[in-house]
């Protein structure tokens, strides 16, 4: 008799115990951060255009080039590309030349002969 309480006892322990192991449920993570990290453009007629280093300023919401393109370099349309966290949903892009705003693919063609905006929405709006 003695041998089965303690064999109970030692059972209902383990039983406890190994309820609290794991837990099945997958937590998904959602990023939260839609900061553009890589920038470049790129154009056929436009020579060396695609060397051009770009700075992007997060504090000031800014992309610019420092001192790699030549001064008066003409550039209309261009071939957009950047990398942004993964944090991202969607790209909108108002160009000031055209008078467009465009939900961007990320493969369009934009004009910069003046001034564009993109504005990135992380997934939690």
């Amino acid at each position: 008799m003695k041998n089965k309480v303690v064999l109970f006892l030692v059972g209902s322990c383990m039983l406890a115990l190994s309820s609290c192991l794991g837990n099945d449920e997958v937590e998904t993570v959602t990023i939260k951060d839609p900061q553009v990290k890589a920038f470049s453009l790129s154009n056929d007629s436009v020579p060396g255009l695609n060397s051009v280093k770009f700075s992007i300023d997060q504090l000031n919401d800014r992309i610019y080039n420092i001192d790699s393109m030549d001064y008066g370099t003409k550039i209309e349309k261009v071939v957009c590309k950047f990398t942004a966290a993964s944090g991202f949903s969607s790209i909108q892009v108002i160009q000031e030349a055209t008078g467009d705003t465009i939900w961007w693919n990320g493969s369009d063609s934009l004009n910069f002969s003046k001034p564009v905006t993109f504005i990135t929405t992380a997934y939690d709006g």
